[in-house]
């Protein structure tokens, strides 16, 4: 193979010791300039000593990258990686070194601070998921040839305020910016000149060192720090976090600014009264808004009178998915400039998905003639109840739009009756009720569910029983899943009047009242609870294996099986991995009996 290797330029290798490698280079000149070794390799570079590589993927957490073999590369990935300061170090002699990637190096603290001095070639430097790092190096904005800078974090130190960015005229693609609240005036934010860079087309703002920082307590000049930050107006994504502001800057309230936005995520923004202009964006296609605890409308300011005259108002004209999470004084989807509600003629067009979680006061779902995905949680409501007992949410009465395919109603604990309209719902394919203590029974007419196919009921311990003859107008009803419903379990299992009608049903999950024990029905198929252990059971055809008891388990199997993959120490062993485990010494005293 050695007389090949000569030859070789690129190569790309996964669980291969680099002393093997080396071997094969040994007492010869390697034309090898590319190395791709992504998987975990515990081994020094250093041990390579034959090669002068142009480019290189390396995963360790330990070493230095000698001159000797390094000290051409143009390329260099370090993603997910736990550098030392000895590697750290050793990059700043890299003086030719062009692209650094160092994503996923979440324990990474801070770059040295020679490599501006030292990596005057660098062109991209990324530091996705850097989560870590709380600082970056002097002067920064001397690397005037940069491409791509995917995070810069402010800090008060000399050399490290946002002003940096002043000469970075070529930043394309996405700029995160982290710990605006240590802009120390406006004019500095005025110096980042964002509005010029014209070839970033994503941006994060972000109040705090991470993305889960509340904002400060008093918020001095955030709205005028952000007046100075606007950027040019062909932004695609944006995301704001941790913004202490009452009011968005006045740079939002410009429909241009939103010509080309397809994504705006709003997180922790917990003072803000109102969100960007973007309901007249033609391009926007997702929104998300968590943690705004001050926001009452959507839309606000239309210039259009309360009750309207009939005819339909439509907002986010290509809104796709939207996400509202955590927003308790939300009302309203849109008032107008005397703050009324006009939410009876608002029309989202080709709203597909939503999900609305903790937003007690939202009076009315979404309006959509393709609305496909509708999920509503309300867990955090047992504070309001114990303030207000008798107080149920506005959405109580709500009629859910007809083109339903997907439903989940979580955490309703206050509603004794599911939305009215329910079982007029022909297109719903997939039915979730979840933690509703206060329902007593599934409504009548929910036999018009004529395309359903999975039911899921769990923590909800009044409901005792099915509509009469619900079973038997489900035909296309493929998955029943009941947890946490003593009475109606017991009336599902054997000996129970549902046992029968739910028999035919192809998959099964039926919890036992004791909660010790679980009873999976699957085909016919019967097994225990995961805790304990699983006995084999011999049929005419030999032994059967249990079946994952969901399609949401067989999931959460499969993800855990590739997340585990490589490592010594699973932290949980599957249903199938016990039973095979318990079923190979079965096989073997059986083979041994018939000899």
């Amino acid at each position: 193979m050695q007389k090949f290797v000569f030859y070789v330029r690129h190569l790309q290798m996964s669980e291969v010791e680099p002393e093997k490698i080396s071997e094969l280079f040994k007492g010869k000149k390697s034309f090898l300039r590319t190395l791709f070794a992504p998987s975990e390799i515990r081994q020094d570079f250093n041990k390579m000593p034959h090669v002068s590589l142009r480019a290189l993927h390396w995963h360790t957490h330990y070493g230095i990258l000698k001159a000797v073999n390094a000290k051409h590369l143009r390329y260099l990935d370090l993603s997910t990686c736990s550098p030392d300061d000895g590697l750290l170090d050793s990059i700043c002699l890299l003086y030719n070194l062009q692209t650094l990637r160092l994503n996923d190096c979440y324990r990474l603290r801070q770059l040295p601070e020679n490599l501006v001095i030292n990596l005057r070639k660098l062109v991209h430097l990324y530091l996705f998921g850097c989560s870590g790092l709380d600082r970056m190096p002097r002067n920064i904005g001397k690397l005037k040839n940069f491409l791509t800078l995917t995070t810069f974090i402010v800090d008060t130190r000399e050399g490290c305020g946002i002003d940096e960015l002043k000469d970075l005229q070529h930043l394309s693609n996405r700029l995160e910016l982290y710990n605006l609240r240590k802009i120390q005036s406006v004019n500095h934010a005025k110096e980042a000149h964002l509005k010029q860079k014209q070839n970033l087309s994503e941006l994060l703002f972000c109040w705090g060192l991470t993305r889960y920082d509340k904002p400060e307590s008093e918020a001095c000049n955030e709205k005028e720090v952000f007046q100075c930050l606007q950027p040019h107006d062909n932004i695609e994504i944006m995301e704001l976090y941790g913004y202490g502001g009452l009011e968005m800057p006045q740079w939002m309230g410009y429909p241009q600014m939103f010509k080309c936005l397809r994504k705006l995520k709003i997180f922790k923004c917990t003072r803000c009264k109102n969100i960007p202009l973007v309901w007249l964006s033609s391009s926007l296609v997702y929104l998300s808004l968590e943690d705004m605890g001050e926001l009452k409308s959507i839309c606000d300011n239309l210039d259009i009178e309360g009750g309207g005259d009939g005819l339909s108002l439509h907002i986010f004209p290509n809104l796709k998915k939207m996400n509202l999470k955590h927003l308790p004084s939300l009302e309203r989807w849109a008032e107008n400039s005397a703050g009324e509600s006009v939410d009876s003629l608002v029309v989202f067009p080709v709203l597909e998905e939503a999900t609305i979680e903790d937003c007690p006061m939202l009076a009315s779902f979404p309006s959509s003639p393709i609305l496909r995905e509708l999920r509503i949680s309300l867990f955090a409501i047992r504070q309001r109840m114990e303030s207000s007992p008798e107080e149920v949410p506005p959405l109580y009465n709500s009629m859910l739009p007809a083109s339903l395919e997907v439903c989940w109603i979580q955490g309703y604990e206050c509603w004794v009756a599911l939305p009215p309209n329910l079982g007029e719902l022909a297109k719903l394919q997939e039915l979730l009720v979840n933690n509703c203590y206060g329902l007593t029974s599934l409504p009548d007419g929910m036999h018009g569910l004529t395309s359903l196919r999975e039911l899921t009921i769990s923590g909800s311990p009044e409901i005792e029983e099915f509509p009469h003859g619900l079973l038997e107008r489900l035909p296309t009803l493929e998955c029943l899943s009941i947890d946490g419903c003593p009475e109606l379990e017991r009336r599902c299992r054997e000996g129970g009047e549902y046992f029968d009608l739910v028999s035919s049903i192809p998959r099964k999950y039926i919890q036992q009242a004791s909660p010790e024990s679980v009873q999976v029905e699957e085909s016919g198929i019967e097994a225990l609870e995961p805790e304990s252990e699983i006995e084999a059971t011999e049929t005419e055809t030999g032994i059967e294996a249990p079946e994952p008891e969901s399609e949401i388990e067989a999931r959460e199997a499969e993800s855990r099986t590739e997340a585990q993959s490589g490592t010594e120490a699973p932290e949980a062993e599957s249903r199938v991995n016990k039973f095979l485990r318990r079923l190979i010494p079965c096989c073997a005293r059986s083979n041994s009996d018939s000899n």
